[in-house]
């Protein structure tokens, strides 16, 4: 049974294409954490960040034991929304570096050497915190929020604005508008926020749009997508925004 999040959104499970995808997470400039995928080796690991290998079933968080009490929360944080985002159905397993990572699961799944022809011809170690490079020199990701509209009798899907980094990356509140669907993608979930407006076309397709999006826009294929209503918008969702309050929002 496949879990992936596109394949919860959109239902099309016999023609997914997933694969075990492992993510790094780093504190960047100005403190802020970074998702990314890597390649599934051990030399794409060092001590000094957070790896979640995702294998749909199980979620394995990988501390490096030079990792930031901020990078291990933040990993804890995510690895709940995707659990939450499949109903539970995935299961939570947490290794340190050097404490208890003696994980075969976990370690069949690192491609560890390089084979041709059936010989070893490249071994694969994991870094050290210095090989894995100063958190100082990655770029924070930049928020981006999209509008899910039919008021032209199309379904158009457009990028409506950016997160602004000379603001703590905040998404402006002003662009939300009642009478419409917004996807707001934060690095680390992708929200569905729909106005108490908008038109059934609109609330059906929001949640293949997002899949669409995150899969056009090679963004992580984990990455949970939550759904939610104008008016019951949870702490998380707001702090993306700067002064956020419903009285803020469009009434088409």
């Amino acid at each position: 049974m496949c879990l992936c999040n596109q394949c919860i959104c959109t239902g099309l499970r016999n023609k997914c294409t997933y694969t075990d995808p492992i993510y790094k997470i780093k504190q960047g400039t100005e403190k802020n954490l970074i998702l990314k995928e890597v390649k599934c080796r051990m030399d794409s690991m060092n001590s000094g960040d957070v790896f979640i290998l995702d294998t749909a079933l199980n979620l394995y968080v990988w501390n490096g034991k030079d990792s930031s009490p901020i990078e291990r929360e933040k990993a804890l944080v995510f690895a709940s929304s995707v659990i939450k985002a499949r109903s539970g159905k995935t299961k939570l397993i947490v290794l340190n570096e050097g404490a208890n990572d003696e994980c075969t699961q976990f370690w069949n799944k690192i491609q560890g050497k390089k084979k041709v022809m059936g010989m070893v011809v490249k071994r694969y170690s994991i870094k050290t915190e210095e090989e894995g490079g100063s958190d100082e020199k990655h770029n924070a990701f930049r928020k981006k929020m999209y509008r899910l509209t039919d008021r032209s009798g199309d379904l158009k899907f457009t990028l409506c604005t950016k997160g602004n980094m000379d603001k703590n990356n905040m998404v402006s509140w002003r662009k939300l508008d009642s009478g419409d669907v917004f996807v707001l993608d934060d690095g680390f979930k992708i929200w569905v926020w729909v106005g108490k407006g908008t038109s059934l076309r609109e609330r059906e397709m929001c949640l293949t749009y997002s899949a669409k999006y995150v899969k056009r826009y090679n963004r992580p294929t984990s990455l949970p997508i939550q759904k939610i209503e104008e008016g019951k918008e949870p702490p998380e969702f707001i702090e993306n925004f700067g002064h956020f309050s419903e009285k803020n929002c469009v009434i088409s």
